[in-house]
C-alpha cells in the first residue's frame, strides 16, 4: 500500500496525505520547504525539503509499514477545497492567513467571498436600522463593530494574499505571485489612506454614539398659543422624531409643524416626514431649514415659506464622511424626493454640495420644482 503522510507545521499536524497530494501541495505553494513530514507507522521526521522529488515533479511512491499515528499532537483532518466552499470556518481563516491556500483562490476567490459577505452585511445593517430605528447607542455600537470588522477583514485578505505570493515564488517562475504582491501593496496604501478619510472619522462617530453621545445640536419644540403650530427648531438628533410623535399624540389640534432647524440625523428627519404624512399636516420655514430639516419640510401636505425663508441643501454624511466615498449615501433621500414628484435636475443640484457647503435655491427655484406649495406673508401660521 502506497505511503501516506503527516504534515507538521508548528504545533499542527494535519494528515495522513498521499504522496501526490503533497506533491500538488509544493506544486500550488501550500506546502514549506520547512514543513515536517512523517509516513504512517513511522516515528521518524523529516523537512519537505529533504524530500527532492516533491520539487522536481516527480510522483513516484513508495511503501511503508501501516501502524500508529506519531507520537505528537495534531488536528482533525486535511485541509481540503470542501472546507474552503464550506463557510468561514476559523480552519479557513487560519488557513488564508498563513498563507496556505492556493495563490489564485487566495487572491480571487477570497477577494470575490469577503466582497459578497460585506455588501451582504452592509445592506443587512442598513435594513435593520431603517426598520427597527433603535436608537444612538444601538445604532452606533452596529456601525462602531460593522466597520470594524472591514478593516479587520480587509489587513486578513491582504496579509494571506501576500504570504500565499511569497510562497508561490518559491515554487514556481510564473510573474503572477510578483503581480499579486504589487497588488497587496497598492490595496494597503489605498487602506491606509481610507483609514484617515474614511474609516476612522466614522469609528470616532459610530464609538461617540455607542456610549450615547450625540453631537448634533439638542432640539427645541414650542406649541403656539393657538395650539395648532408646533415649532421644531435646533438640530435633530436621536429622539426627535420620537418628541415631535408625542406632541403630536398630546395635542391633536396640531395642524402645521414649523421648521427652523439647522438639520441633524436623516433618520430622524425621516420618521418627522412620515409623521407628517401620515397624518396630513403641512410645514412652515419662515427663516430657515437646512440640511436633513429639508426632508422633514417634504412631508407637509402643504408646504409654506415666507418671503425671507431659506432651505439649504447639501449631501447626506455621516462622521463628515459624503458622497464623495459613500457612493449610494444620498440614494434613499433621491427616491423620497422623485416619490413626492420634485423633478430630477433640482434632485441632482440638492445631493451635489458637499456637506462641508450648502446649496440655497432661490424662492423661485423651490416654487418650480415643487418644493414650496405657496410664499406667505411672514406673520401667518
Amino acid at each position: 500500500m502506497a505511503t501516506e503522510w503527516y504534515v507538521g507545521r508548528g504545533n499542527d499536524v494535519t494528515g495522513p496525505v498521499t504522496f501526490e497530494q503533497l506533491a500538488a501541495r509544493a506544486r500550488l505553494g501550500r506546502l514549506r520547504r520547512d514543513d515536517r513530514l512523517c509516513a504512517v507507522g513511522s516515528s521518524n521526521w523529516q523537512t519537505a525539503g529533504q524530500m527532492a522529488q516533491l520539487w522536481s515533479g516527480a510522483t513516484a511512491v513508495s511503501s511503508g509499514p501501516a501502524g500508529a499515528i506519531p507520537s505528537t499532537s495534531h488536528s482533525d483532518g486535511n485541509f481540503s477545497f470542501a472546507a474552503i466552499t464550506g463557510g468561514l470556518t476559523w480552519r479557513f481563516v487560519k488557513a488564508h492567513w498563513n498563507g496556505d491556500l492556493p495563490l489564485a483562490f487566495a487572491y480571487w476567490g477570497v477577494g470575490f467571498l469577503l466582497q459578497a459577505v460585506l455588501l451582504g452585511l452592509g445592506y443587512g445593517v442598513k435594513v435593520f436600522l431603517h426598520a427597527s430605528h433603535p436608537g444612538s447607542i444601538i445604532t452606533g455600537l452596529t456601525l462602531f463593530l460593522v466597520l470594524a470588522f472591514s478593516c479587520v477583514c480587509t489587513v486578513w485578505q491582504l496579509v494571506g494574499v501576500w504570504r500565499s505570493a511569497g510562497r508561490s515564488m518559491e515554487s514556481s517562475g510564473s510573474l503572477f505571485p510578483i503581480f499579486a504582491r504589487i497588488a497587496v501593496m497598492a490595496g494597503a496604501l489605498r487602506l491606509a489612506i481610507s483609514f484617515n478619510s474614511f474609516f476612522a472619522p466614522m469609528l470616532q462617530e459610530s464609538a461617540l454614539l455607542a456610549v450615547g453621545i450625540d453631537t448634533t445640536p439638542a432640539y427645541h419644540l414650542a406649541l403656539s398659543q393657538s395650539g395648532k403650530v408646533l415649532e421644531l427648531s435646533g438640530g435633530m438628533p436621536f429622539g426627535t422624531a420620537q418628541a415631535v410623535r408625542q406632541q403630536l399624540a398630546d395635542h391633536p389640534e396640531i395642524k402645521l409643524l414649523k421648521l427652523e432647524s439647522q438639520g441633524g440625523r436623516i433618520g430622524e428627519a425621516m420618521e418627522i416626514y412620515t409623521l407628517l404624512h401620515d397624518n396630513a399636516l403641512s410645514t412652515w420655514t419662515e427663516k430657515g431649514c437646512a440640511s436633513a430639516c429639508t426632508i422633514a419640510f417634504l412631508g407637509g401636505r402643504a408646504r409654506y415659506l415666507s418671503p425671507d425663508g431659506k432651505l439649504g441643501y447639501h449631501s447626506a454624511s455621516f462622521g463628515g464622511v459624503d458622497k464623495s466615498q459613500i457612493g449610494g449615501i444620498n440614494d434613499e433621500i433621491k427616491q423620497l424626493m422623485r416619490d413626492v414628484g420634485i423633478p430630477d435636475d433640482f434632485i441632482a443640484k440638492a445631493t451635489a454640495a458637499s456637506a462641508a457647503s450648502i446649496w440655497i435655491p432661490s424662492t423661485d427655484e423651490l416654487v418650480e420644482a415643487g418644493i414650496v406649495t405657496k410664499v406667505l406673508e411672514p406673520s401667518k401660521e
